[in-house]
């Protein structure tokens, strides 16, 4: 038996990573014609992802999305800044991750030989030794780029114990 809609739709909520873009990294045309169709139509559009809320703008501009932006896997949620305006909008919600589990992710991370970062707000920090670094500064554009950095030690910038070192083989979490 077919599931019959709920009409009519009011809000479109898509991921970025693998959904919107695919691994060739360009939204398709015939992508952004039905979002705008939907826009059209009276539906709120907006971006759900797991990056922090700079690197999702410069997309959510590129297809005129006009509902908040939502990152870091729902912990973050800004309303989207005009096009060429500084910052990241303004908050509406942040759900931080408690700063002593924050340490204890990063120490099982150590354990299990794999490498972490910790996002502050909109910032990406990772430990200098991290070799991932540079995959993701292929990834972010613009003011995303900017608000990553490395620390000496995710481990110290985050509170937890070093004395692990750091992992063996380079994983990502």
């Amino acid at each position: 038996m077919a599931v019959k809609p709920v009409l009519p739709i009011r809000l479109l909520v898509m991921d970025l990573d693998g959904t919107l873009l695919p691994h060739g990294g360009v939204i398709a045309e015939r992508t952004i014609d039905a979002i705008r169709a939907a826009r059209a139509k009276g539906v709120i559009a907006t971006i759900s992802s797991g990056r922090n809320v700079p690197s999702i703008i410069e997309y959510a501009h590129q297809i005129g999305l006009d509902g908040p932006l939502i990152g870091m896997q729902g912990a973050i949620a800004r309303e989207i800044p005009a096009k060429g305006e500084a910052g990241s909008g303004r908050m509406i919600r942040h759900f931080p991750f408690p700063a002593h589990l924050g340490a204890k992710a990063v120490e099982w991370c150590r354990e299990n030989n794999l490498w972490g970062h910790a996002v502050i707000r909109d910032d990406l920090r990772f430990d200098v030794r991290d070799p991932h670094v540079r995959q993701y500064e292929t990834w972010l554009k613009g003011d995303a780029l900017k608000r990553l950095g490395t620390v000496p030690d995710l481990g110290m910038w985050t509170g937890c114990s070093t004395e692990l070192g750091p992992p063996s083989r380079g994983s990502s979490t």
